[in-house]
């Protein structure tokens, strides 16, 4: 049509295309001949903008947008960057980073894999507390500011509460430990309602009390032995193509 709008293409070159309309312009999405790295204007206005501002084109670019991201994270210091920004509260309401955290019952289940590894990192970062504590410790009892006999029995209570808070509190203010952050996991109620403090509490005492049964029921039931208590599942993070800023 004479008065259809129309549009001029320039690619990461410099080159311009031929002033196209918007069916052109698909085609030309379609084979290749504009990618992510293309400018786009208007005819009649004299301003370049981003191809995956153009309505219409960025569906079809969805594919070079997920790719272009996976190449941004293929390092090993790229990938533990990406798994560290990996948490819960930036996949809500309005954000653009690209994860998005899909309703309870459609999402999709953490690996075995990832839960070890989370609850590996968790132990990691006990560990590494316990060391300090063990260090105060041994700087009190070297100047003599506690009583020895009773040093033990301070620093047991006070470092096995700390680890059992560490993952009622983080689970519950964040819905993820700082290992379950990093590996991109997360959990939720299995109606997708909110949890509170309670059931937090007995997941994680499940946890730990009946933690070695859980093979026995994830081959039996798929779920962990927390899970069927609490009625909760582990749920990992998604990449949604479709909210993911613009990486050019």
């Amino acid at each position: 049509m004479a008065n259809e709008r129309l549009f001029i293409v320039r690619n990461a070159q410099g080159e311009e295309f031929e002033p196209a309309d918007q069916q052109t312009l698909v085609k030309w999405a379609e084979t290749g001949k504009i990618d992510l790295d293309c400018k786009i204007r208007s005819t009649l206005v004299n301003k370049w903008d981003n191809v995956l501002d153009i309505p219409f084109l960025k569906p079809l670019l969805k594919e070079q947008v997920v790719a272009r991201v996976n190449a941004q994270h293929n390092t090993p210091w790229e990938r533990i960057k990406a798994r560290i920004n990996l948490k819960v509260e930036d996949v809500s309401g309005n954000a653009t980073n690209g994860l998005v955290k899909r309703n309870a019952a459609t999402a999709p289940t953490a690996s075995i894999i990832m839960r070890c590894m989370a609850l590996l990192t968790d132990l990691l970062i006990m560990f590494v507390w316990g060391v300090i504590l063990h260090l105060i410790c041994a700087f009190c009892y070297k100047h003599d500011i506690i009583d020895p006999y009773y040093l033990f029995y301070i620093a047991f209570p006070v470092y096995f509460l700390t680890f059992f808070l560490y993952f009622i509190f983080t689970m519950y203010l964040n819905q993820q430990t700082p290992g379950q952050r990093f590996w991109g996991i997360y959990l939720v109620r299995t109606n997708g309602e909110s949890y509170w403090l309670g059931r937090i509490f007995f997941y994680v005492f499940f946890l730990f009390a009946l933690g070695i049964l859980n093979p026995l029921f994830l081959f039996a039931s798929g779920k962990t032995v927390q899970e069927l208590f609490t009625k909760t599942r582990m749920t990992r993070i998604v990449i949604d193509p479709n909210k993911i800023k613009n990486p050019v």
